[in-house]
């Protein structure tokens, strides 16, 4: 119903679950209606009325369209449009509740298989992430002299690389993994339980570097006594970190 002052807009319509806007065009149409409850307001019409473009008119007419809103009755000139607010909204009520009600006991059994899928997802990603990084770790270690071979020194080493990773310490490139193999080759004296001890060394005080043992960083600047650990320890916390899938090839 529409008056010299505006638009008045029925409860029913400012009910709706719809824009502003929407509700709106909705009432104007209803206002223009005739008594068969037809309006024959064009697309011009209504956006001089509404104070928008006739393509937002023309785009809001085909969402109403769509939401059962409005009917359109035959095309061009002789198009008539009516508003169906009660009946849609009715129609809607009834037919959403059954319905919600019968899926909920399936949506209920299927919750456990979501949790699992979602899980499998997640160790999928998450082994990928790690078999890029393997690739990524052995193809710079074949650039690579290792100062030793062993499984117990590989072993402490990829440790070492974890501890680094876990710090977000920035990763060693290829020219600085061979300098610091380098390194620790010189101050374990060539000595592979020597190297593992400092690894483990560098790990149980949160180092970023590798330093001799004895408390002494290049021989002149005390740091603290890390925890002794030996090679098999460190074999036996890869173990427990990564499990069977180490040690790498080499």
């Amino acid at each position: 119903m529409e008056n010299a002052n505006g638009i008045w807009i029925p409860g029913e319509v400012w009910e709706l679950d719809l824009p502003p806007l929407h509700r709106v065009f909705l009432a104007r149409l209803m206002a223009l209606s005739k008594q068969d409850g037809t309006s024959w307001a064009g697309d011009e019409f209504l956006a001089l009325s509404l104070r928008c473009t006739p393509q937002h008119v023309r785009k809001m007419r085909l969402q109403l369209e769509a939401s059962g809103h409005i009917i359109t009755h035959g095309y061009g000139h002789n198009r008539r449009l009516s508003v169906e607010v009660a009946p849609v909204v009715a129609s809607n009520q009834r037919s959403k509740q059954p319905e919600a009600q019968k899926l909920q006991p399936e949506a209920q059994k299927l919750q456990p298989q979501l949790r699992q899928e979602a899980t499998t997802v997640a160790e999928s990603i998450e082994e990928n992430r790690y078999s890029k990084e393997v690739v990524k770790t052995s193809a710079r270690a074949r650039e690579v002299v290792w100062p030793f071979n062993s499984d117990q020194f590989m072993n402490a080493w990829k440790e070492w690389e974890a501890d680094r990773r876990e710090r977000r310490i920035k990763p060693y490139t290829t020219r600085g993994l061979q300098t610091a193999l380098h390194r620790l080759q010189q101050i374990s004296q060539d000595n592979e339980h020597t190297a593992a001890q400092i690894i483990a060394q560098s790990i149980a005080n949160g180092w970023q570097g590798l330093f001799p043992l004895n408390n002494k960083r290049d021989g002149n600047h005390d740091r603290p006594r890390g925890k002794d650990i030996t090679p098999d320890d460190l074999a036996r916390l890869v173990a427990k970190r990564y499990g069977p899938r180490f040690p790498p090839a080499h």
